[in-house]
């Protein structure tokens, strides 16, 4: 699944906006400290938010 499609799935899911979405993957990338891909944030942001992948 590739960041495009982890969006939408997550926009569905969720009805947050995509700017709501990538405010937080940028808070959860901040939090980890590490420097992790986007995709990687994205996948721990549904995964917070209990959206199954």
């Amino acid at each position: 699944m590739n960041i495009k499609d982890l969006i939408i799935k997550l926009i569905k899911a969720t009805g947050l906006s995509r700017e709501e979405i990538y405010e937080m993957v940028e808070m959860k990338k901040g939090e980890l400290k590490q420097s992790i891909s986007n995709l990687v944030a994205f996948k721990n942001i549904a995964k917070d938010l209990c959206v199954e992948l």
